[in-house]
């Protein structure tokens, strides 16, 4: 479980780069979303056999969130700010794995959970030490939780309700 959320929270950084403005373009939404199936893809690998394909959902709600990090000293550029959030989160949830099925809910985190089936991303005003800065925000839906019963383990699509495509369950 613990390499399962290194992996998506390291994909995500990748994800984080391509996001510039609130509304995203399409091609921005497809590389957003191909980032975030390629983080479930490589989850799946790793012996989960009910990972679905997300697509794309401009009707999941994102939050009004009040955005807050102190990130200590030499924040050179939003990159660097996006690693330290995603290994602050890492370190928090190695500590504590069980903290993963209690803090999803509004979070990439949600994005583990395998039965979801939707994306959507958004850049947020955070105040990263002080200042402020545009930081991407992402969600995945429906489920607004994360439960140890979510999780099937086998072979990647091998509990999958129908098609298969590289290891991801695909949802018509």
């Amino acid at each position: 479980m613990k390499l399962l959320i290194l992996i998506l929270l390291c994909s995500s950084v990748s994800i984080a780069y391509r996001m510039k403005r609130e509304e995203l373009s399409s091609q921005e939404k497809a590389s957003a979303l191909e980032g975030i199936n390629t983080a479930r893809r490589n989850m799946a690998s790793h012996g989960i056999a009910n990972v679905n394909k997300l697509r794309w959902s401009d009707d999941l709600h994102l939050s009004n969130r009040n955005c807050h990090y102190d990130l200590g000293d030499n924040i050179i550029n939003k990159e660097e700010v996006i690693m330290r959030i995603f290994f602050q989160a890492a370190q928090n949830l190695l500590q504590d794995p069980e903290s993963l099925f209690r803090n999803t809910e509004g979070t990439i985190l949600n994005c583990l959970n395998p039965i979801q089936r939707a994306v959507r991303c958004m850049t947020i005003d955070c105040t990263i030490n002080n200042s402020q800065m545009e930081i991407p925000y992402c969600i995945c839906g429906p489920e607004y939780g994360f439960k140890r019963e979510d999780i099937v383990p086998g072979p990647a699509g091998s509990k999958c309700p129908g098609r298969v495509e590289d290891g991801l369950c695909v949802l018509d």
